[in-house]
C-alpha cells in the first residue's frame, strides 16, 4: 500500500489495517507523521520503518516474525529497498519491497529500470519461494514489466483478472495499475485483488497466498 506522503488523514488507512487486511505488508511513502500511525498498529508486532519526508519512505508491518530484513539499494541513488524473510508458521518466504522512481525523465526512468534489474537478480538468486511487491511506477504493459518477470521468474498475481487500476483508480483518463505483487513459482495464488480506498492516490494489492510444498 502506498499511503502518499503528502495525505495528512490516516482515518482511511487506520480502518483498512483494523480489519485486518494481511498478514504481511509493505506500506510506501511513509513520513515520520505516517510512522508514528503505523507504531499504534498492535496488531503487527513486527515491524521495520525507514520514515523520509519525501515519496521514499518505507514500512513493514507482519504479524509473523521476520528474519535478515536488509536495507537495499537497488539502483545506488539512494532509494531504500527492504529485503528480508519472513517465517509463516514455519514456512520461510523471501521478500522484497521496493519503490522505483516515477519515470518522469530519462535518467529517471533508467534508474527505476536499474532498480527492476537489480530486483530481479535478488529474487531469482534465492531458494526460497519469492514475494516482490511495491509501487514500481510502471504498468503491466511495459517492456520493463516483461523483463522483470522473465529475470526474476515471478508470475503477476493480478494477471487474467481484469483491469484494476491502483493509481487514480477512480479518474479513469489518468487510471493505471502500477502497484503490483509478484510471486515465484513455489506460491500458488488463491486470491488477488486492488484494495479499497485508503485516502491517498494510490489503493492497495492484496493476496492470499500458500506454498505448493
Amino acid at each position: 500500500a502506498n499511503v502518499q506522503f503528502s495525505n495528512t488523514r490516516p482515518e482511511s488507512l487506520r480502518a483498512w489495517l483494523a480489519t485486518p487486511p494481511a498478514d504481511f505488508l509493505v506500506i510506501q511513502e511513509v513520513t515520520a507523521a505516517w510512522a508514528a500511525e503505523l507504531e499504534t498498529q498492535a496488531a503487527y508486532p513486527y515491524r521495520r520503518v525507514l520514515a523520509r519526508e519525501d515519496p521514499y519512505g518505507i514500512a513493514l508491518l507482519s504479524r509473523w516474525p521476520m528474519e535478515s530484513v536488509t536495507l537495499v539499494d537497488l539502483a545506488g541513488d539512494g532509494l531504500p529497498s527492504l529485503a528480508g524473510v519472513v517465517d509463516v508458521g514455519g514456512q520461510r518466504i523471501r521478500f522484497l519491497g521496493l519503490h522505483t522512481h516515477w519515470p518522469i525523465t530519462p535518467a529517471l526512468a533508467a534508474a527505476r529500470d536499474e532498480a527492476l534489474q537489480a530486483a530481479a537478480q535478488l529474487a531469482s538468486a534465492v531458494d526460497l519461494p519469492v514475494v516482490l511487491l511495491g509501487d514500481l511506477n510502471l504498468t503491466p504493459d511495459s517492456p520493463a514489466f516483461d523483463r522483470l518477470l522473465g529475470q526474476a521468474g515471478l508470475r503477476d498475481v493480478m494477471r487474467g483478472r481484469g483491469w484494476h487500476p491502483t493509481w487514480f483508480a477512480g479518474f479513469w483518463p489518468l487510471a493505471l495499475r502500477i502497484d503490483h505483487v509478484l510471486v515465484s513459482s513455489g506460491l500458488c495464488v488463491e486470491r488477488a485483488e486492488v484494495g479499497p480506498p485508503i485516502g491517498s492516490d494510490h489503493r492497495p494489492v492484496v493476496a492470499t497466498l500458500r506454498s505448493r510444498s
